[in-house]
């Protein structure tokens, strides 16, 4: 017979005062918002890009969507907050799979930006 004690369990019958999880930030990443590539689209003679971001809902709640644009959406504008501010889709390039917005960052397919998940 084998009994298993995950941390949880241990916390739950009193064996440990308290549970600690460790986080990793990435330093350069603290201050820019949540920004993650999940790919982009062509058709025809319109490319777009689907990007997971925090909005801001109509409740006051922020919650994480997936949202698509364009060349020359403002992220500012369709998150509705002000964090995203000069996040503007300058260039999606589907040949090398990247997204460069107004302020010359630049992000690839799969890459995450932003502390804040």
């Amino acid at each position: 017979m084998v009994y298993r004690l995950t941390p949880y369990e241990a916390y739950r019958q009193g064996l440990v005062k308290r549970i600690e999880v460790a986080s990793m930030v990435r330093e350069d990443d603290v201050r820019k918002p949540y920004i993650l590539l999940k790919g982009i689209r062509t058709q025809k003679r319109t490319i777009t890009a689907r990007l997971t971001v925090h909005q801001l809902m109509k409740s006051g709640v922020i919650r994480e969507r997936t949202i698509t644009v364009r060349p020359g959406d403002s992220l500012r504008d369709k998150t509705r907050r002000i964090e995203y501010e000069g996040y503007a889709i300058q260039e999606i390039n589907p040949g090398y799979g990247y997204l460069r917005f107004a302020n010359n960052i630049e992000i690839e397919v799969g890459q995450e930006l932003g502390a804040d998940k």
